[in-house]
């Protein structure tokens, strides 16, 4: 748990504090971006200038491995989730993609994280960094790397609680890949296009 903690501070500092700094508006016309660093009073989110902040947006989370934990949104989809009125995205970081084997950070990765953050903040977009994980470790669905997952071989054997939240995971899955194809049957242009690159590409599951 130390280890994670450092290691999100480092990510963090790599970052430069950018996860939730204001960006400036990159070409003119541009909406105006969130302003300042998000700061909390009570039950409420404020702006830099005191005001109560709503943040509205969409998840960026990509679970597979083989997509190095990023997917293939370009800055062009950041720039389309902007101009549908959001403000804010919540970006997943894995950490069997940020730290794959014992104390070596995977600089590749967080290079990657902080470029979705710097197409974000371009947008005017706040950004939400999401240490994700679901039952905890790649060895039963995402997160924590193998090498951390201390289960001393034994066989993991799903409660029912587990049960409904991966078939739920696996139907919202099929449900946005479902949508992404309608919306590439359909030709909905840019939103469609994103649509269905935010879908999640699963393979058959049982």
């Amino acid at each position: 748990m130390i280890r994670l903690i450092q290691t999100m501070v480092l990510a963090l500092s790599l970052l430069g504090g950018e996860a939730l700094a204001s960006p400036q508006p990159a070409t003119a016309g541009q909406k105006p971006p969130a302003p300042g660093w998000v700061t909390v009073s009570g039950t409420q989110f404020l702006d830099a200038s005191g005001k109560p902040l709503l943040l509205h947006g969409l998840n960026v989370a990509t679970k597979s491995p083989e997509s190095g934990y990023v997917g293939d949104l370009t800055a062009s989809d950041y720039a389309a989730i902007r101009s549908w009125g959001m403000n804010c995205i919540r970006l997943a970081i894995f950490w069997d993609g940020l730290e794959p084997e014992p104390g070596h950070l995977d600089q590749a990765y967080l290079e990657r994280i902080a470029q979705r953050v710097a197409w974000a903040k371009a947008q005017g977009l706040y950004v939400l960094l999401d240490m994700h994980q679901d039952l905890y470790s790649v060895k039963f669905s995402d997160g924590a790397p193998a090498w951390a997952t201390l289960d001393e071989g034994k066989p993991f054997t799903p409660t029912a609680v587990e049960r409904c939240l991966l078939r739920q995971s696996r139907r919202s899955g099929r449900a946005r890949s479902l949508l992404g194809q309608q919306c590439g049957a359909r030709r909905c242009g840019t939103r469609g296009a994103l649509c269905a690159r935010l879908a999640v590409r699963r393979a058959a599951l049982p």
